[in-house]
């Protein structure tokens, strides 16, 4: 009698799925913790790009003052506002040197490019091993004036 009861339960494939499932539900909630962390540092950098991009518009109409510049695209853009924002103002002339954008290259004006950066630290919603706390994410976007 023993026997048979050995011999059913051994043939006995019932709980099978339980095992299966206490195996592969972890790895399943680490991917699609992986997928939605990537997907949210995806989006954010988009939306830093957005914003760098919004900025060169905003410069193409007052490229003179980058502290306007600063306050408008912080304004316009659905970025926080502890993000960096960096104008910059570039002026080259036609051999290539950098010089002030209030002198000029000899008979002719320095060509001007305005340069507009947003950083914003991005935080994982799960502590990777390997990669650091934090990272920093960049959206950048250049505009030749004249």
């Amino acid at each position: 009698m023993r026997e048979r009861r050995t011999r059913r339960l051994l043939k006995d494939e019932g709980g099978g799925v339980a095992v299966e499932t206490v195996f592969l539900l972890p790895l399943l909630l680490l991917l699609v913790i992986g997928v939605t962390d990537v997907g949210l540092a995806v989006y954010q950098n988009s939306v830093l790009t957005s914003a760098a991009r919004a900025g060169i518009a905003i410069a193409a109409n007052r490229p003179t003052d980058p502290d306007t510049m600063r306050t408008a695209i912080l304004a316009a853009s659905p970025i926080p506002p502890t993000a960096a924002v960096e104008v910059e103002r570039i002026c080259t002339c036609p051999a290539g040197n950098t010089v002030a954008c209030t002198s000029t290259c000899g008979t002719a004006l320095p060509s001007l490019r305005i340069r507009v950066s947003v950083s914003q630290p991005y935080t994982p919603l799960f502590p990777w091993p390997g990669l650091p706390g934090a990272l920093d994410l960049r959206g950048a976007a250049e505009f030749r004036v004249r």
